[in-house]
Parts: structure tokens; C-alpha cells; sequence
């Protein structure tokens, strides 16, 4: 027999959480960018000029998101946009900073299921 709170966490988990589903977009799409980009053999500033234009939309997404979710925390709007804008750019960080040895070497990323 499963408990209530069991049952609970697995009705969330098949529902999806939106901000880790916003989260996924948005790393998604920068690993699309950053496959692109390494099969049309762009330099490292070049690619992180095309991170900051692309995948807007998805970054917008997941920090609407997550300041929604801080504030309903507690936090003000401030900390809120804060702490989102910070995620994001370790989102986007992690694959800009890889991206020169990744195309020097022409290993592309994959995508999160």
C-alpha cells in the first residue's frame, strides 16, 4: 500500500513541475544552439554572443518562474529577480564555458530527456 504522501510526490512527478520543464527548455535550447554552433565551427565569442541573443523566450520563462516561486517564499521582488537571474546564468554558464574545448574537439551535447 503506498502512503497519501507517496501517492502525492508521484501525481507531481507525472504532472511535471513547471519550473524544472522551464528549466529543460531552456537548457535545451542552448544545447541545440551550442550542437549548431559547433558543427558550423564558431569561435567561443562567437558562440557566446549567439547565447545571449537566442533562447530568450525560454530564459524569460524560467526566471518568471522561479521569481514567481521565490516570492511565494517570501522573498521580495528584488531577491527574487536576483536568485532567477543568477540560475539562468549558471544554466547558460555551464555551456558557454565548455563550449571552446567541446568545439575544438567537435563534441556536441545532449539534450535532457
Amino acid at each position: 500500500m503506498i502512503s497519501y504522501g507517496v501517492a502525492i510526490f508521484l501525481s507531481m512527478a507525472a504532472a511535471g513541475n513547471p519550473l524544472d520543464d522551464a528549466r529543460k527548455a531552456y537548457n535545451n535550447c542552448l544545447v541545440e544552439l551550442h550542437n549548431k554552433n559547433v558543427d558550423a565551427k564558431t569561435s567561443a565569442s562567437g558562440f557566446r554572443k549567439a547565447a545571449e541573443e537566442n533562447c530568450t523566450d525560454e530564459r524569460k520563462a524560467y526566471i518568471d518562474i522561479m521569481i514567481a516561486e521565490e516570492k511565494r517564499y517570501g522573498s521580495s521582488q528584488a531577491e527574487a529577480t536576483e536568485y532567477a537571474t543568477e540560475e539562468a546564468d549558471a544554466v547558460s554558464g555551464s555551456i558557454t564555458s565548455a563550449y571552446a574545448e567541446n568545439a575544438d574537439k567537435s563534441i556536441k551535447l545532449i539534450p535532457e530527456p
